[in-house]
């Protein structure tokens, strides 16, 4: 009977990269913090932790500051995120016009940009690419970033679509038919040359709520995102399921009842196109070329053009009947999804 042999030295190796980075993402979270209390806190062995610190030091990732007080013993050397060791860009790939957030290696933002419309006819590669570059220019003019910290790192893209997340290819975009088979983390890590994470940006805000939000203190969370169009992001047992095909937690397509299994699908599910934001807007229209009387034409200067989602619902905390029934409308279908 053959045995196979594992090499101790691998092992090691392995386990010493995997508590650099635990204690790294510990570090992220939870601030400075000393040698002690990360082996107490993550039940580390106080020599691995300083195995996997000293690595992180001499990579640059990690620096040592100052000397706290302790209740007793020797006084520990504070440890903290190197903020100054690059820069990471977030991007959010909406159709309005595109956020980019650039944020310091510790994760505080620096400083915010909005980029170009998204459309079924820009070519989003070529103009996401540019849209960088003119990000990563401006912070070279002194846009707020040391010029030592100029050194970008990694790249998050948020998109809203269904996402390969091993390949980073999209499968499917019913808002954005232009992105369809599209493979940003390739084109990305072709030019810029650094790890490019691209994932379903409502699953993104999940994990931005389960990590910085009301969500931290449960293991199970359900976030509902309400905009072009509507989906979920899922937390189960702190974990984030993707589904088989990537598409868990789309439920613009659902219908309510048996009354509308009938829909169509074209570019929007029944969900989509009845309670998104932009239904709001067209149920505003509709009831304001009936001749309701409303405050919406107030704010929009009696120009139907004027009119966006967002003034229905200033008008609808105004007290304003035509737009507290339309909100209202909205609020009963979403309460209906199974």
């Amino acid at each position: 009977m053959r045995i196979l042999k594992i090499s101790r030295t691998a092992n090691a190796t392995f386990q010493n990269k995997i508590n650099r980075s635990v204690i790294f993402n510990y570090l992220s979270k939870s601030g400075p913090t000393y040698r002690a209390r990360i082996s107490k806190d993550l039940n580390i062995s106080a020599p691995a932790v300083s195995r996997a610190i000293d690595k992180l030091i001499e990579d640059g990732y990690v620096i040592e500051t100052k000397k706290i007080i302790t209740n007793s013993g020797k006084r520990p050397i504070q440890l903290k995120i190197n903020s100054e060791k690059g820069i990471v860009l977030g991007i959010d790939l909406i159709k309005e016009r595109i956020k980019i957030a650039v944020t310091d290696f510790s994760g505080e933002i620096i400083n915010t940009y909005h980029g170009f419309k998204g459309n079924e006819k820009i070519d989003v590669d070529k103009n996401l690419v540019e849209e960088i570059k003119s990000v990563l220019n401006k912070c070279g003019q002194g846009g707020g970033i040391v010029e030592k910290t100029l050194n970008l790192k990694a790249i998050g893209v948020g998109i809203p679509a269904v996402i390969n997340v091993n390949s980073g290819a999209v499968t499917n975009a019913p808002l954005y038919g232009s992105l369809r088979g599209l493979n940003l983390k390739e084109k990305l890590e072709d030019y810029f040359n650094v790890p490019i994470y691209v994932e379903n940006v409502v699953k993104l805000s999940a994990l931005g709520e389960k990590n910085n939000g009301e969500g931290k203190n449960y293991k199970n969370i359900v976030l509902i995102e309400i905009s072009n169009g509507i989906g979920a992001g899922i937390i189960v047992d702190n974990h984030l399921p993707r589904g088989t095909y990537g598409s868990a937690g789309e439920i613009g397509f659902s219908i309510i009842n048996n009354k509308n299994l009938g829909f169509i699908i074209k570019n929007k599910g029944w969900l989509e196109k009845n309670a998104s934001v932009e239904s709001i807007k067209e149920r505003a229209a509709k009831k304001i070329q009936k001749g309701a009387k409303t405050l919406i034409l107030d704010f929009i200067n009696k120009d139907i053009n004027n009119l966006n989602p967002s003034i229905v619902c200033e008008a609808a905390v105004r007290n304003d009947k035509v737009s507290k029934d339309i909100i209202s409308e909205i609020v009963e279908y979403l309460a209906l999804v199974p």
